[in-house]
């Protein structure tokens, strides 16, 4: 059996503005299927350092010391969700700390944490008054996550020295 040929003029002008707007139709999903991240993300994204400056020379000195401190075993870690060495049964008490991070986390051998450090660095208060009650409610709430698990914390000031790190943990 042999198909007819094709006439275009046999087509309805219907038929060609459907396919029309199906082709279009596809272009633009295509379109934006392949846009979309550059639209959501604003282009592209830019590596940067895990740590700044006063926290990398932190990282060091706590690096250098850890073990002396809490045994040959630990392990310093260094911007550790929250909700990654803490859990609850309330759902709501966990989405409260979840996101948060922990400047360092120091663990042992296997990876059971330790202590927490946080380091209150000067842009940790913000700004403004309102970014100084923010920053407090935060604090607040993961020394309360923290003491209910039993997980030590030591909180560094700004400015510190070598000899402040050493006292502040000697008390571990």
């Amino acid at each position: 059996m042999m198909l007819p040929a094709f006439d275009p003029n046999a087509v309805s002008p219907t038929i060609l503005w459907a396919v029309g707007i199906a082709i279009l139709f596809l272009a633009v999903v295509v379109f934006a299927r392949f846009s979309v991240g550059n639209m959501i993300f604003g282009g592209s994204f830019i590596a940067r350092p895990l740590l700044n400056y006063s926290e990398y020379k932190l990282f060091g000195y706590l690096h250098r010391h850890i073990a002396s401190v809490f045994g040959p075993d630990a392990r310093l870690m260094c911007q550790v969700s929250y909700g990654e060495f803490l859990k609850s049964k309330s759902i709501a008490k966990f989405r409260k700390i979840n996101a948060k991070r922990a400047d360092f986390v120091v663990v042992d051998g296997s990876f059971n944490v330790l202590a927490v450090i946080e380091y209150q660095g000067k842009g940790h208060y913000g700004n403004s008054f309102l970014d100084r009650l923010d920053a407090d409610k935060r604090d607040r709430t993961k020394r309360r996550a923290l003491k209910s698990a039993g997980i030590p914390l030591f909180e560094v000031p700004p400015q510190f020295s070598h000899s402040s790190l050493a006292e502040l943990l000697s008390f571990a």
